[in-house]
């Protein structure tokens, strides 16, 4: 063995000897006598000789430099080794980098591999460093690299994450995002996952989040993104939400959404599951809208669905609705609707209801009307039940009236 000082006199005394012409030795003895007792040979200069002028010493074929110099230089750090190597030798790549530390040095983690590169080398980007990873290293998951990312890397936000993988990485779709954040990352919930998509990442859609959750997210119910989806989203309505669903969700019906609207979440009113299918889902009937909540949504009678058509659904008439419902709704019968109408809705009286039903509903008769009001509605009196129909319906004559009053 040459000794200790060897390197250090040869090259400080002996013009003709170079650096390139010293590593003849045990690499780890020659890099570490050159860094510890050769002031002018820098790491800088060790690393760009060995790579450029010693055929026997690579990167990434053993032994590796990097291994030496981690195992054997107290001094030497990994931010050092990454900056140099990065800034002063041009063949080398952050892939090369990344991709040798992680298979030959036992001592180097994932999470050192992310943090060091990003804390000490102002070149080195997180879109850089996440390519490179699942690009390169095989080892590596995408699992992996997200919750070492959101776990050591104070600087780097859920957002920045998202951003760069859905912009940098094409083999990243958001399915794979979204479905390894809520599988793999304890501290990411289901409300991370849709506000920050929507804010951050202008490619992200409303209809894109949600039916990745429900078509690739086995944890995720309807209920849970309806309900975050509205909490946690300020820029997301349930007009969004109802009509993105029914657009692109095939397997999310209309009577799972009111069901889980009027069950989990206490901010919506029955108006609301009313008044918006309406208003902003074309494919959505007023027949759907009430034949849904009445037969999927113990809850909601017959009476809260007529008061609340009438009060806040300014495009359905009474005959709209009375015709709807007397037509698609086989639990509801002429006198559930005359009793209700007559009993919770004080803007319709008798002679709108009777008019409405001889007018627009081809299956009611006067006689079934006045029977109906006779036996079912004790605020109805016989007198109303002659007069009103000769005042107020054109269509009735008084020789029907005794004649349906009497039989």
């Amino acid at each position: 063995m040459i000794p200790k000082l060897t390197l250090a006199v040869l090259l400080s005394h002996c013009p003709a000897v170079s650096l390139s012409c010293c590593p003849t030795v045990l690499l780890s003895h020659c890099l570490t006598v050159l860094l510890s007792h050769c002031p002018a040979v820098s790491l800088s200069r060790c690393l760009t000789v060995l790579l450029s002028h010693c055929p026997a010493v690579s990167l990434s074929h053993c032994p590796p430099c990097l291994t030496v110099l981690l195992s054997h230089c107290p001094a030497v750090s990994l931010s050092r080794c990454l900056t140099v190597l990065l800034s002063h030798c041009p063949a080398v790549s952050l892939s090369r980098c990344l991709t040798v530390l992680l298979s030959h040095c036992p001592a180097v983690s994932l999470s050192c591999c992310l943090t060091v590169p990003l804390s000490h080398c102002p070149a080195v980007s997180l879109s850089c460093c996440l390519t490179v990873l699942l690009s390169h290293c095989p080892t590596v998951s995408l699992s992996h690299c997200l919750t070492v990312l959101l776990s050591h890397c104070p600087t780097v936000s859920l957002s920045c994450c998202l951003t760069v993988l859905l912009s940098h990485c094409p083999a990243v779709p958001l399915s794979r995002c979204l479905t390894v954040l809520l599988s793999h990352c304890p501290a990411v919930s289901l409300s991370c996952c849709l506000t920050v998509p929507l804010s951050c990442c202008l490619t992200v859609l409303l209809s894109h989040c949600l039916t990745v959750l429900l078509s690739h997210c086995p944890a995720v119910s309807l209920s849970c993104c309806l309900t975050v989806s509205m909490s946690h989203c300020p820029t997301v309505s349930m007009s969004q939400c109802l009509t993105v669903l029914l657009s692109h969700c095939p397997a999310v019906s209309l009577s799972c959404c009111l069901t889980v609207l009027l069950s989990h979440c206490p901010a919506v009113s029955l108006s609301h599951c009313l008044t918006v299918p309406l208003s902003h889902c074309l494919a959505v009937p007023l027949s759907r809208c009430l034949t849904v909540p009445l037969s999927h949504c113990p809850a909601v009678s017959l009476c809260c669905c007529l008061t609340v058509l009438l009060s806040h659904c300014l495009t359905v008439l009474l005959s709209h609705g009375l015709t709807v419902l007397l037509s698609y709704c086989p639990t509801v019968s002429l006198s559930c609707c005359l009793t209700v109408l007559l009993s919770h809705c004080p803007a319709v009286s008798l002679s709108r209801c009777l008019t409405v039903l001889l007018s627009h509903c081809a299956t009611v008769s006067l006689s079934r009307c006045l029977t109906v009001l006779l036996s079912h509605c004790p605020n109805v009196s016989l007198s109303q039940c002659l007069t009103v129909p000769l005042s107020h319906c054109p269509a009735v004559l008084l020789s029907c009236c005794p004649t349906v009053s009497l039989s």
